[in-house]
């Protein structure tokens, strides 16, 4: 899949080198303390679970976000 790495790598720098976007919540400001908040923000509206291919709690949604740390 070599086509599909040179075209993940040329969205890539589009995005972060051309567009000027961050790549990670760090890069944005966001502090580790403050993901369990966002996560529970984010799951609020739906009764703690985000209901997609998988079903996703509030715990799935902050380890997410501490991946992009």
């Amino acid at each position: 899949m070599v086509g599909g790495q040179k075209a993940i790598d040329e969205l890539s720098d589009w995005l972060y080198n051309k567009m000027g976007l961050e790549s990670s919540l760090a890069k944005l400001g966001v502090t580790e303390d403050k993901l369990p908040e966002m996560a529970q923000k984010a799951t609020e509206n739906c009764g703690g679970v985000l209901h997609s291919i998988t079903t996703l709690n509030t715990k799935d949604i902050e380890n997410i976000f501490k991946l992009c740390m």
